[in-house]
């Protein structure tokens, strides 16, 4: 009940923030993608009233790290929704090794090969029946290039054997996006009350 989906996305009335609890009347809307994810005019999933104006602001810290900062030459690349696509820089530099040694160049947009990286995690130690006492533990790590030309064109252009590419990963703000994402689909699919214990909150608000 309150549950609204279009062609456009899935609206749930939640009228409580999903984080601490509280009901106060100055609630916000949660998007369980952030928008910054999202193509121009896609809500994705819309928590409606269900983020506080304090938890709004962890939240939206630790989104903007990656959104703003690691993920943003592939926003510009894909062409995803944002705030300031005005202020949005026109090229981005890419490191390409030729005859031995690297060298930086600066591409336009549309001719930049923009890359994303994601990491991989093993599932929770809890769920494997193993102990674990602190940290994060990762499988792997994997670069994928998702806009611009092919990197095979651009190693043509440029005489280029190879390239470098530098992400630089902010605290646990990418653990906390991932969390967060999670989290709301959660509460989306399963609803606010079923939860005795919501064992990821500590980390999402850090």
């Amino acid at each position: 009940q309150g549950n609204i989906f279009t062609n456009r996305g899935l609206f749930i009335e939640v009228n409580k923030c999903i984080y601490c609890g509280n009901n106060e009347r100055s609630l916000t809307n949660e998007h369980g993608i952030p928008l910054g994810l999202l193509p121009q005019g896609e809500p994705g999933l819309v928590l409606r009233n269900a983020s506080c104006r304090s938890c709004a602001e962890t939240t939206s810290a630790f989104e903007r790290a990656v959104l703003q900062r690691l993920w943003q030459p592939a926003r510009a690349g894909l062409g995803l929704r944002s705030y300031r696509k005005g202020r949005r820089p026109k090229s981005y530099p890419l490191t390409l090794i030729r005859n031995g040694s690297a060298e930086d160049v600066l591409l336009p947009l549309d001719q930049y090969p923009a890359t994303m990286q994601f990491i991989e995690y093993p599932p929770p130690a809890n769920l494997q029946g193993k102990s674990h006492k602190n940290g994060i533990l990762t499988n792997a790590s994997r670069l994928i290039q998702v806009a611009g030309p092919p990197l095979t064109e651009v190693a043509k252009k440029f005489s280029a054997s190879s390239f470098q590419f530098e992400n630089t990963f902010e605290g646990l703000t990418y653990e906390r996006l991932l969390l967060k994402v999670a989290y709301c689909f959660a509460i989306a699919t399963l609803g606010f009350e079923i939860f005795e214990k919501r064992y990821v909150l500590p980390s999402i608000l850090g």
